[in-house]
């Protein structure tokens, strides 16, 4: 089988239209080679290019339409904020100011949207909405837990992208519709400190479990001021540590003997330590804990 001629330099590593290819006088056939695939329709580009959330994106605009702006799920990923996985792996969203005819492209969501100012912002010199309007744009797809793991990564303390009080003004915005309950719901349960999703989830089910107030993420210091651990979560009045790990705390050794090393000295504190790991975000964890508590004084009639 002959092999495709040679694409022009500055074709073979990026998405390019059709236009842009007969203008370089591509020919039909060639960009009907396997070497190409069409993302979008009138888009080509190389066929064992990556697809990734960028790749994906750089195609698509291309194709973007007059007034057009990443938003959704697709804002979300480009911010770098956390989503469900069901949500990152679908199509890509593009919202465009009404009275503009939303988009209608396969693997594409449209919608058709009234933006206020500061809803719009430049991410690789794409439009994309900012990360409040974003998180009030997802509230009707996700749960309680996931808004507020989603808006703890905006608030967080070291990369602040907006304030508690900028989210709730958001969730106003939406009353009387879609994700009105579940972004009002959210609001109180948001913490600044979070450092995961799956944190924010245990965090969520444990408040929502009605169980006393929790530090998030504060250093323990031992009788000498020097720093012992920075636990994810603690009851401070009962002096339970609750910690949070992934999979590479079990898979990583040298992870392992420090994480078994942080519960020693923790426990040489007086700290009772519970470690947790995702199949423990189950409503039995919130029974467990609350028995701990009890058993360290806590009582339920007091609070």
């Amino acid at each position: 089988m002959r092999r495709p001629d040679p694409l022009p330099r500055g074709f073979g590593d990026r998405a390019f239209s059709f236009e842009q290819a007969v203008d370089r006088s591509i020919s039909v056939w060639r960009l009907r080679s396997d070497d190409l695939r069409t993302p979008f329709r009138g888009v080509r580009e190389p066929a064992d290019r990556p697809v990734t959330i960028l790749t994906r994106c750089e195609a698509l605009q291309i194709r973007m339409p007059e007034g057009g702006v990443f938003s959704h799920a697709t804002a979300a990923l480009l911010h770098g904020l956390p989503i469900p996985r069901v949500l990152a792996d679908g199509p890509l969203h593009v919202s465009v100011p009404r009275p503009v005819r939303a988009p209608r492209i396969s693997g594409v969501v449209g919608h058709q949207v009234q933006f206020c100012d500061g809803d719009v912002v430049s991410i690789r010199g794409w439009r994309v909405t900012s990360a409040t309007r974003t998180w009030r744009d997802l509230a009707s797809r996700l749960s309680v837990a996931e808004s507020v793991a989603l808006g703890d990564a905006i608030i967080h303390w070291r990369s602040r992208r907006a304030s508690i009080s900028d989210l709730a003004r958001r969730a106003s915005t939406l009353r009387g519709r879609p994700g009105a309950v579940t972004s009002a719901a959210a609001i109180p349960l948001l913490h600044e400190r979070s450092e995961s999703p799956q944190e924010s989830a245990l965090r969520v089910m444990l408040v929502q479990a009605g169980l006393p107030r929790l530090d998030v993420n504060v250093p323990l210091y031992d009788a000498n001021g020097a720093f012992v651990a920075r636990p994810d979560l603690r009851f401070p009045e009962f002096r339970v540590v609750i910690e949070y790990e992934g999979d590479h705390h079990r898979s990583d050794r040298a992870q392992w003997r420090r994480d078994f090393a942080r519960t020693m000295a923790l426990q040489d504190l007086g700290e009772t330590v519970i470690r947790l790991g995702a199949a423990d975000l189950v409503p039995e964890t919130a029974k467990l804990v609350t028995r701990i508590l009890v058993r360290a004084g806590w009582s339920s009639f007091a609070t």
